[in-house]
C-alpha cells in the first residue's frame, strides 16, 4: 500500500474513522470512571481492615488479628468456666418460693400468721412458719429434702411447700 491509497481511504471513511475514535474515547472514559470507583471501594475497604493497627504490612495485620482472637478465645474459656461454677453455686441457692398467709386462731383480726417455703433446684430448703396470736408471735422452721420433709406439716405448709414446688424457675 502506498501513501496515496492511504489517503483516499482517510478522506472516503473519514467520518467512521472519527466516529469509532471517538466511539473508543467514550469506552475508554467510562473504563476509568468505573476503574476509580473500584479502587475507591478497595481503599475503603484496605483502610478497614488496617485499623488500629500500627505495621501496614497485610502480614502484620494478619498476625495482630490472631493474637486477638487467641486472646479472646482464651478469654472466652474462662468465661465458660466461671459460668459453670456459677452454674454449681447457684443449684444450692433459693429458687423457689411459695408463702401462705392465714388466720392462726379465730380470735385474731386478719391474716397475720404465714408459711414460707424457700427451695433450690433439687427442692432442698426450708419451711418457715410465723404464727400470731393476740399474746405472742411465734417462729419456726422446718427443713426440706426432695420435696418432703421429716416433721409433720400443717395444712398450710403443705401449701406453702406445693406452691413452691410447682414454680421452676
Amino acid at each position: 500500500m502506498n501513501m496515496k491509497m492511504i489517503e483516499e481511504f482517510i478522506k472516503d471513511y473519514y467520518i467512521w474513522i472519527v466516529f469509532a475514535t471517538a466511539s473508543l474515547l467514550i469506552i475508554m472514559f467510562i473504563s476509568i470512571i468505573i476503574m476509580a470507583a473500584k479502587i475507591s471501594k478497595i481503599k475503603k475497604r484496605h483502610n478497614k481492615l488496617i485499623r488500629g493497627v500500627n505495621n501496614t504490612n497485610l502480614e502484620g495485620i494478619i498476625d495482630s488479628y490472631y493474637e486477638k482472637i487467641d486472646y479472646q478465645l482464651q478469654e472466652n474459656d474462662l468465661l465458660k468456666q466461671q459460668i459453670n461454677k456459677l452454674n454449681e453455686k447457684v443449684k444450692f441457692c433459693v429458687q423457689k418460693a411459695g408463702f401462705i398467709r392465714y388466720k392462726a386462731f379465730e380470735n385474731v383480726g386478719s391474716d397475720m400468721s404465714f408459711s414460707l417455703a424457700l427451695l433450690d433446684e433439687n427442692d432442698d430448703g426450708i419451711i418457715m412458719t410465723s404464727l400470731y396470736s393476740r399474746n405472742e408471735s411465734t417462729m419456726y422452721g422446718k427443713s426440706i429434702e426432695k420435696g418432703k420433709s421429716k416433721y409433720e406439716l400443717s395444712e398450710e405448709e403443705k401449701k406453702a411447700l406445693y406452691e413452691a414446688i410447682k414454680k421452676d424457675l
